[in-house]
């Protein structure tokens, strides 16, 4: 089974004839596709028809774009020394702002076109892109000038955006010299060392995360740096664009309703008591009184409780779990395997983490993975796999509408991670389950409640980005008061995790500020959806797909009431959280 991921059906190498045309060709179309737009734009005769063309000539682009830029995102992913990649992503970056000016008219044009909706739902082509086109009509509110906006995605490559290749780069050759026993010194890579948090060796838990802290130490200045210009790029155009607050900016691009968001953090919130009474249940019996050492955080009780999976078994339990929900999931998991979508092993010059991303050209997706033979990558494996389901959900769509809102681009993973979990536990013995629900409770430990404190922490950060720059030492301090807060007395104060926003690449991203949310929105939406699907059993799986497929077309108000729940009230998150209060406290009364 090869371990490294196949990118030769999107472009055999940078190389190639076919890269080389569809590079060489790109400036082209972008011109030629810019200057119809603009030139269509000057009228509002035949709007139907110029809407049909315009879906039409967009998705031929977009997906031109899409399939370079897989091909440069994916080598530079496994490789981010890769001069190659690296000048082929900084001149694409240089070739997209010249799209600014037509797309900007087009958000115009559309905004003044009376009764838009009236006539998209009348014309059986143009009614699945409602959405798509009234989303426009919002945007035009909050838009600049033409003049500005092509200045703005032109300076973005040498600002924010640049500032974020800068921190990727610095995490991803970031290694730690360590002697071994015969003397003789080894560079071992930052992502390597993050896996050992996953270890059942306590001392080697302790090892990882002392060596994980010296080596930030290296790159705090310029991580700093970067965190400070993205964020204030940031807090400049909410304001430039009409926006109350940087968070309302990103709810915005979240497709997420206000209320939404606050019901959930109340739910949380309410919550944050019980996940600190496991933590402190979890100290004492790994012999701590004060609460858990960071490091510690996932710690096993039993030490040995998790196996150890090979790569080729991890896979093969993965497609038993998958068919156990439902074959074409199966089907797309073991295409994953055979297909050569991922790439396995953490290395030199990879990223660290995991993720799927989607190539819409070829209808695949490729996915990132570290793997170690953890019980945790199995579920991270799943997870990413549910990314790859519902890209291919997805792909049954316009390439203009396989775009989801961030809180439901989780909802298929996490949703697989539950599939996961009633196999496992169904299959384990009476030890088994114990030591499986304690992995579960942990792990929901880990996307609430320390995805609480990364939106504590972001908030504070652009409060005080408001009034100044903030050095490494600031930035420490702001991640530590978070994590108190989330964790109260659960954890060690002593010990906590101040460079998590150095750890973290969301925080990085120009265009997706408060990106942890979504993991928080993913988990318990996720949940709820799996509580649907044991109520109504195999009649629940066409419904859900369709939700997947249509992520696309609406908020996640919307797409949530699809399927008859209410995401607006704290009654929604309670009752998913509920399920999670009653193991806590089962286990921590035994």
């Amino acid at each position: 089974m090869n371990r490294n991921w196949d990118l030769s059906v999107i472009y055999p190498s940078f190389y190639s004839s076919t890269f080389h045309h569809d590079w060489s060709s790109l400036s082209l179309h972008i011109e030629q596709y810019s200057n119809w737009l603009q030139h269509q734009c000057k009228t509002h005769d035949h709007e139907i028809e110029f809407l049909k063309e315009y879906i039409h000539r967009t998705e031929q682009l977009e997906n031109r774009i899409h399939k370079l830029a897989s091909m440069i995102h994916l080598t530079l992913a496994v490789d981010t020394s890769n001069s190659l990649a690296k000048n082929y992503m900084e001149a694409l970056h240089k070739k997209l702002p010249l799209l600014t000016a037509s797309a900007t008219q087009m958000k115009k044009w559309v905004g003044e076109v009376s009764h838009l909706s009236t006539k998209l739902s009348s014309d059986p082509e143009l009614h699945n892109f409602q959405y798509y086109f009234s989303l426009m009509q919002q945007e035009v509110k909050h838009m600049l000038s033409e003049p500005e906006e092509v200045l703005l995605s032109q300076l973005r490559n040498t600002g924010s955006s640049a500032w974020s290749r800068l921190q990727g780069e610095l995490i991803s050759t970031c290694t730690i010299t360590k002697e071994n026993k015969d003397g003789h010194s080894e560079d071992i890579p930052l992502s390597k060392v993050l896996n050992m948090t996953f270890s059942k060796d306590p001392d080697e838990r302790k090892t990882g995360f002392e060596m994980e802290m010296s080596a930030y130490k290296h790159i705090e200045h310029s991580c700093a740096a970067s965190l400070n210009a993205i964020k204030g790029e940031f807090i400049e155009l909410s304001k430039k664009r009409g926006y109350a607050s940087p968070l309302d900016h990103a709810l915005h691009s979240h497709r997420m309703n206000r209320a939404t968001l606050d019901s959930m953090i109340q739910a949380v919130e309410e919550m944050l008591p019980t996940f600190e009474k496991f933590n402190q249940y979890k100290a004492r019996k790994l012999g701590y009184s004060v609460g858990l050492p960071f490091y510690d955080l996932h710690a096993p009780i039993e030490q040995n409780s998790s196996p150890s999976y090979s790569y080729e078994d991890a896979s093969a339990l993965v497609l038993k779990i998958f068919a156990s929900f439902d074959s074409e999931l199966e089907q797309m998991g073991s295409q994953a395997f055979r297909g050569n979508w991922i790439d396995v092993d953490p290395k030199k010059g990879k990223r660290n983490g995991a993720f799927c991303s989607s190539c819409p050209a070829i209808k695949q997706s490729r996915i990132l993975l570290n793997f170690t033979g953890s019980i945790d990558n199995i579920f991270t494996m799943a997870h990413e796999l549910g990314h790859a389901f519902h890209n291919q959900q997805m792909f049954k769509e316009s390439t203009l509408l396989q775009s989801a809102p961030m809180p439901l681009a989780e909802t298929a993973s996490i949703f697989n991670e539950m599939i996961a979990k009633e196999y496992l536990f169904k299959n384990a013995s009476e030890d088994e389950k114990r030591s499986f629900l304690l992995k579960d409770i942990t792990r929901s430990t880990q996307v609430i409640v320390d995805i609480y404190s990364r939106f504590q922490f972001e908030l504070e950060v652009f409060k005080a980005r408001e009034e100044g720059l903030l050095d490494a030492k600031h930035l420490c301090e702001l991640m530590k008061n978070a994590q108190i807060k989330a964790y109260m007395k659960g954890i060690d104060p002593s010990l906590l995790h101040p460079y998590m926003w150095i750890n973290k690449p969301h925080y990085y991203m120009p265009n997706r500020h408060f990106y942890n949310v979504p993991y928080t929105f993913g988990e318990l939406f996720g949940k709820s959806l799996f509580v649907e699907y044991k109520k109504s059993g195999q009649s629940f799986i066409p419904t859900y797909k369709t939700l997947l497929q249509n992520c696309g077309k609406g908020t996640v108000e919307e797409i949530a009431s699809s399927v008859g729940l209410n995401i607006t009230k704290p009654e929604f998150w309670k009752q998913s959280l509920a399920p999670i209060k009653q193991n806590i406290d089962w286990l921590c009364y035994q």
